[in-house]
């Protein structure tokens, strides 16, 4: 916070010899990373108010993404008010009017195509950026993270009328450039040591409980044996040898040809890849890159209550003051 204080008073006043606030900025982040485990949200925000005063859309879209991030690894409780103030501040007027701003720059282009926008981006292009796009979702699936497993809510209706909002800066052809993909829960489960009485209690759908009473059902006899395996036995067609054998076309005078090369690789995807965390996000991900904004429907994903139950921990012990609802260890003031 201090280099981010210094930061901003450079921004104001420079001091020759002084390294610039860009550089102030990335070291408070550097420094939080090294020595604070990444645990702070502040120096995040430094950074990405910078960008917003100079009006570097998709950096600050960047920073505040990263901010998010951060806060995703805990619960939401009364003492993070000041906290919430700032995410609320950023969600639901800085971000609406740093994008507004954009959209009239972008269409004052559009009926002025001669002219050329000065800087080294134009701010009213990062509308037509899907990165952009892309860490205006990230940031709020970061809050969404957050949200789960807390004693109070987080999110709002507010928060829905604004997300909404800002979705429709895009346009559909900008959103579907963006692919979205969701962590597998089985996959998430194996990665959290929290026992498998919590990972039973998140999943939605019917346990299935083997009974170890029960026989294995016996196993289907093979159809493709060969001949004099057995009586009654069908023989099948001859198995390929195991391995991979380039296939081969036939030529006219019953000779093998030349082997057919395998298809090309698909190519890579033309838009950024985005992974969610939260199940809010993921419940919403087709709603976010459709075509059309279903503005209702992502309103009432956004306010719904989670879902998620919080997590079992170990029994305290009194010597251990620890909240039994954070995610992680928090650092104290």
């Amino acid at each position: 916070m201090a280099l981010g204080n210094l930061a901003d008073l450079e921004e104001l006043e420079p001091t020759p010899g002084r390294p610039d606030p860009l550089t102030l900025y990335h070291k408070g982040i550097a420094s939080a990373k090294t020595y604070y485990r990444d645990e702070h949200i502040y120096p995040y925000m430094y950074l990405a108010g910078y960008h917003c005063r100079n009006r570097n859309v998709r950096e600050a879209l960047q920073a505040w993404a990263d901010t998010a991030t951060v806060i995703q690894d805990y619960n939401y409780c009364r003492e993070d008010e000041e906290i919430y103030k700032e995410f609320f501040e950023v969600a639901n007027d800085v971000i609406p009017n740093l994008l507004k701003e954009a959209a009239s720059l972008l269409e004052a282009g559009e009926e002025r195509p001669g002219e050329q926008t000065q800087g080294p981006q134009s701010q009213g292009s990062a509308l037509q950026d899907p990165e952009c796009f892309a860490h205006l979702l990230r940031f709020y699936d970061g809050i969404c993270k957050w949200e789960e497993g807390s004693p109070t809510p987080v999110l709002h209706v507010g928060w829905a009328t604004f997300l909404v909002q800002s979705l429709g800066r895009f346009e559909g052809q900008v959103r579907q450039k963006v692919r979205i993909v969701s962590r597998e829960s089985e996959a998430a489960e194996a990665e959290e040591p929290w026992g498998e009485e919590a990972r039973e209690g998140r999943r939605r759908g019917p346990r299935r409980e083997s009974k170890p009473e029960e026989p294995p059902p016996p196993k289907k006899p093979a159809l493709d044996k060969g001949p004099g395996t057995g009586q009654g036995a069908i023989p099948g067609p001859p198995r390929k040898p195991s391995g991979t054998v380039p296939s081969t076309t036939r030529g006219p005078d019953g000779g093998s040809a030349a082997p057919v090369p395998p298809p090309a690789a698909s190519p890579p995807p033309e838009g950024p890849v985005l992974t969610f965390q939260s199940e809010k996000m993921k419940g919403m991900k087709e709603l976010l890159v459709a075509t059309k904004i279903n503005s209702s429907a992502i309103k009432l994903q956004l306010t719904a209550q989670s879902q998620v139950q919080m997590k079992k921990q170990k029994v305290s012990t009194p010597s251990d003051y620890t909240l039994s609802f954070l995610k992680r260890q928090r650092k104290g003031l």
